[in-house]
C-alpha cells in the first residue's frame, strides 16, 4: 500500500457583500375584522359582528301590510345581515359578550351535527331538533355561502328538504305534529333567506298541510286531527310561527293569509282574565 502526502491549503474566505443601511419604512396595515372584545363594559360600537355572510336584498313581500289586517312584518330579515345584526345589538342592549355567546352556541351545534345533516339521537325527534338547530343558524344570518357555517347549514337544509319530501311528512316528522310545524317553519325561513328555488315548492307543500289542518275556530290539534275539535295552544303556537314564516317568505299556498288571521283570533279568544291565563 502506497501512502501519498497531500498538502492541505486553507481556502480563502469569500468577501462579505457591502452592507447597505436600510431605512425603516412606516406602513399602515388595515385589518378587515376587528377583534371581539370580552370586556364587561364593552360598548356596542366595539362589537365584532360575524361578517361571513353578505347583506341580502329581500323582496318587497317581506314588508307586506295587508289591508284591514293585523299582520305587520316590516323588514323581518333585516337583522339577519351583518349591518342589521349590529344595529339590533345596539338597539336591544347586546354587547361583544352576547355576540360571542351566540357564536359559541352555533359552533357547538356545528360540532355536534350528525353526518347526515340532522341533530339528535332518536329518529322520532330528529326532524324537530334539526329544524330548531337550523333556525338558530338562520336567525344569525348564516346561509350555505357563510364562511364558517356554510357547510353545516347546507347539510341541514338538505335534511329538512328530505323530511318534507316524505309521502306523509306529518307522520315522518313525528312529535304529535310539532315536528312537521317546526320543519315547515325552518324550511320557510331558509327559503326567505336564501331564495334557493327548489325550496319554494317544498315550503308551499308543507304549509298547505298546516292550513288544511286548522280547525274552524282557528286553532290546531295534535296531528292536525280535528275530529274532536280540540285546540292545543302550544301546537297552535308553532303552527302560527310556521304560517308567519311562510307568509314572510312569499308562499303562494291557498288560504295562507286567512289562516293567519284565524290563528290570531283564536289565540285572543282563549286568553282568560287580566293575567292572560289560557
Amino acid at each position: 500500500m502506497e501512502v501519498t502526502e497531500v498538502d492541505i491549503k486553507e481556502l480563502e474566505k469569500i468577501p462579505e457583500p457591502p452592507q447597505e443601511e436600510i431605512e425603516p419604512v412606516e406602513q399602515e396595515i388595515e385589518i378587515e375584522r376587528p377583534e371581539v372584545t370580552t370586556d364587561v363594559n364593552v360598548q356596542v360600537e366595539d362589537v365584532a359582528v360575524n361578517t361571513s355572510t353578505t347583506d341580502v336584498v329581500m323582496p318587497n313581500v317581506l314588508s307586506v301590510k295587508p289591508s284591514n289586517s293585523a299582520l305587520v312584518l316590516p323588514g323581518i330579515m333585516a337583522s339577519r345581515t351583518a349591518s342589521g345584526r349590529k344595529a339590533a345589538i345596539k338597539q336591544y342592549g347586546g354587547s361583544g359578550r352576547t355576540e360571542m355567546a351566540v357564536l359559541k352556541g352555533l359552533r357547538w351545534l356545528r360540532d355536534h351535527q350528525n353526518a347526515d345533516g340532522s341533530w339528535g339521537e332518536t329518529n322520532g325527534r330528529k326532524p324537530a331538533f334539526t329544524a330548531i338547530a337550523l333556525l338558530a343558524f338562520l336567525a344569525h344570518g348564516e346561509t350555505p355561502s357563510s364562511a364558517e357555517f356554510g357547510a353545516c347549514v347546507l347539510k341541514a337544509i338538505k335534511k329538512i328538504v328530505e323530511y318534507s319530501e316524505a309521502a306523509d311528512p306529518v307522520k315522518t316528522c313525528s312529535g304529535n305534529g310539532y315536528g312537521h310545524m317546526m320543519v315547515t317553519y325552518a324550511l320557510s325561513e331558509a327559503f326567505a333567506l336564501t331564495k334557493i328555488p327548489m325550496l319554494e315548492a317544498n315550503m308551499n307543500k308543507m304549509i298547505q298541510f298546516t292550513i288544511n289542518g286548522q280547525n274552524t275556530v282557528g286553532g290546531f290539534n295534535y296531528h292536525y286531527n280535528n275530529s274532536a275539535m280540540r285546540t292545543d295552544t302550544s301546537v297552535s303556537g308553532w303552527a302560527s310561527q310556521a304560517l308567519k314564516a311562510a307568509f314572510a317568505a312569499g308562499s303562494t299556498a291557498t288560504g295562507l293569509e286567512q289562516a293567519m288571521e284565524k290563528s290570531i283570533s283564536c289565540m285572543k279568544n282563549v286568553v282568560k282574565g287580566s293575567r292572560g291565563f289560557i
